[in-house]
């Protein structure tokens, strides 16, 4: 081979490697979103089934009870001081959280509030549906296959997609001009 074949042949190959690692980064991303939406789907279908099998005072004190362990949890974990726990939230936190099991507060404090707030329990139901359905199925596809950014770097793309699922799962409970 000539020189310049070799030269040419490197930079394809450095190119090449660049766009792997490009997509595998955002393979990993995507992985870490799907598995946080897994278990943001899953946990809110859990709060569902503790309002309609038990009771909204048993869905107040567990949320009660989550914020006041996870706060703990937290503690520990941005003090680096539960290893286990913190390798646990590496494969599941957003690389711009600052603080530890962020994403979970937030989801769980806006149960407790609608809990708090609206006494009957279709209400709050439809409240954690549009939460649990509108935020996982609008971020994994606003992350996978978001093209145009709206506001606060969302996308249309995923907002859509969002509302869509978000509606559609809220029928069951709701007519359609209020789903």
């Amino acid at each position: 081979m000539t020189p310049s074949k070799l030269k040419s042949k490197s930079k394809f190959n450095s190119k090449s490697k660049a766009h792997v690692s490009s997509v595998a980064f955002q393979n990993k991303e995507l992985l870490r979103e799907f598995k946080r939406q897994l278990i943001h789907l899953a946990l809110g279908l859990v709060f569902l089934g503790v309002l309609f099998v038990f009771s909204l005072d048993v869905l107040r004190g567990l949320t009660i009870a989550l914020l006041v362990i996870g706060f703990g949890l937290s503690s520990l974990a941005y003090n680096r001081r539960a290893w286990i726990l913190n390798d646990i939230l590496k494969e599941v936190e957003r690389s711009n959280e600052k603080v530890p099991g962020e994403g979970a507060f937030y989801f769980v404090m806006g149960i407790a509030l609608t809990s708090w707030i609206f006494s009957v329990p279709v209400v709050i139901a439809g409240g954690i549906i549009a939460l649990t359905f509108q935020d996982s199925i609008s971020s994994l596809i606003g992350q996978r296959f978001g093209q145009t950014k709206i506001i606060f770097n969302k996308s249309l793309e995923g907002s859509t997609a969002g509302f869509l699922v978000c509606m559609i799962a809220l029928l069951p409970l709701f007519p359609l001009p209020i789903a």
